[in-house]
């Protein structure tokens, strides 16, 4: 099965699970989030823009449209804004608090968010207001999305 005929399924197989009578069922996490691996991060996102890599993903919203990310691509204005050069989209920093608590300073690659547990720049890399995020064509993502169908068919 090709990778859109996939994504076209799990959408597919989502809606008419929620348009059912299992309206009320809760959606298991391993379900409904898919995992880390699949999941575009910013330090992904820079190896893009650095020419490093190029990636195929899958873009967010519908999540049925695959695109290609190179160091030319376009998209990659949805992750800064305001060119290639300024900052990326984040979420809003930790407070100036929980900074001095956790020991963090500025510009340490190496340091660890207590709250995530992620190292610097290895967060989901996120576009739009809602933080939609973008995933990574890959195997952990074709894992993924055939036991999703498969969840929500049965």
């Amino acid at each position: 099965m090709s990778l859109r005929n996939l994504l076209r399924e799990s959408s597919e197989a989502e809606s008419e699970f929620l348009d059912s009578e299992h309206e009320d069922t809760e959606i298991p996490r391993r379900i409904a989030v898919p995992p880390r691996g699949a999941v575009l991060t910013m330090r992904d996102v820079r190896a893009v823009r650095d020419g490093r890599v190029s990636l195929v993903v899958v873009e967010p919203q519908d999540y049925t449209t695959t695109v290609k990310l190179t160091a030319r691509s376009a998209r990659l204005r949805d992750f800064y804004p305001m060119g290639p050069t300024a900052g990326p989209q984040t979420r809003p920093r930790a407070s100036t608090v929980q900074k001095a608590q956790t020991g963090q300073k500025k510009g340490d690659r190496d340091s660890v968010n207590e709250r995530t547990g992620l190292r610097k720049g290895q967060g989901p890399a996120c576009t739009g207001t809602g933080c939609d995020r973008w995933w990574i064509v890959n195997p952990v993502l074709v894992e993924w999305l055939k036991a999703r169908t498969r969840w929500f068919r049965e």
